[in-house]
């Protein structure tokens, strides 16, 4: 019986052990860097890598968008989706004021997990 206990425990702070997991491949419309996007809700995506953490998933996610990089640090943001349940890696503008052409944002991704925040 103790020895069901302790192989037990070790799976358990195994399982605990904490992977880092990135966020990679963020694209707007697909592409990496766009400029003159005419789309009025464009599409951002994005992939995580990890190494050795294949039952990583998200729960939730949150877009950020800004007009500059310190603006997007200072959360002075332009548009935020909010906090979204879903498990895709996906998430599309919906904001009132459209994109302008010719303009940059900068843009981050906040994702959740069934246990934490990961950004």
């Amino acid at each position: 019986m103790r020895k069901i206990f302790y192989l037990s425990l070790f799976f358990l702070l195994a399982a605990c052990k904490e992977v880092p997991v990135t966020i990679t491949e963020m694209r707007c419309e697909y592409l990496t860097s766009p400029i003159n996007l005419d789309a009025k809700q464009p599409r951002f995506t994005w992939i995580y890598a990890s190494e050795g953490n294949k039952n990583w998933k998200q729960t939730a996610c949150k877009l950020d968008i800004a007009l500059s990089k310190e603006a997007l640090e200072q959360d002075e943001l332009f548009w935020s989706s909010g906090k979204m349940a879903d498990s895709r890696s996906i998430a599309t503008y919906k904001g009132e004021a459209g994109l302008t052409a010719h303009t940059r944002y900068y843009w981050r991704v906040t994702s959740w997990t069934r246990w934490a925040k990961f950004i």
